[in-house]
């Protein structure tokens, strides 16, 4: 089940420039004309410059919101299509690498979801849900203890998460048992073996019938 909780954060306006202030005579004018001019021409890049980051972050938006009810109604490989346009814009963003591990986490595409889950954790290290997500990569890749570790650094960030210890932390506990258990027995197997190919061995060196 995927969770769309999280909202796309808003980058802060620019301040575009600092109107500048001539004083002093015509002389002084025209001695400073070509400051102004210089003015003029940082005002207006540092301008188009604010323009632009406003419209990645916008089309961002846009398509995180059009990933999620995509991903929402499980149509998840198009979803993925507006996750990574929206990356595009916005790449330092940890909550749309998180939204598309879920997505790709549902189409069982294992290990590329959790390559944009550790993506996600990277950007942000103190965001709990991006290492619920990472947790969750991980046990479908069988890594039970780096999991386990994930789901408890995510506790420790946001104690109340939904979900994380009643099912996430217990259920990688108990997959973490039932592995060491498979473990044991494979440990075992190999012993039994080789006493049976022993006593099979001794059968017929001693077997003169």
């Amino acid at each position: 089940m995927l969770l769309w909780k999280r909202k796309v954060p808003t980058l802060r306006s620019l301040e575009i420039f600092s109107q500048a202030k001539y004083d002093g005579d015509n002389d002084d004018d025209a001695n400073d004309e070509p400051k102004r001019k210089n003015v003029c021409i940082k005002s207006i890049n540092k301008k188009n410059i604010v323009e632009n980051v406003d419209d990645k972050a916008s089309r961002s938006n846009q398509c995180v919101k059009k990933g999620i009810v995509l991903a929402e109604t499980g149509r998840y490989w198009e979803s993925l299509h507006y996750f990574d346009e929206a990356i595009l814009c916005t790449p330092n963003d940890a909550k749309i690498y998180e939204m598309k591990a879920q997505a790709l986490l549902e189409l069982r595409e294992l290990y590329p979801a959790l390559e944009v889950a550790e993506k996600a954790v990277k950007i942000n290290t103190q965001w709990a849900e991006g290492f619920q997500t990472l947790g969750r990569c991980q046990i479908s890749c069988g890594e039970i203890k780096q999991a386990l570790k994930n789901f408890c650094k995510a506790f420790h960030l946001n104690p109340i998460l939904d979900e994380l210890y009643e099912e996430d932390i217990k259920w990688a506990q108990q997959l973490l048992v039932q592995q060491q258990q498979v473990q044991q027995n494979q440990v075992k197997q190999p012993c039994n073996n080789c006493l049976l190919s022993k006593e099979v061995e001794t059968s017929i060196l001693y077997n003169f019938d």
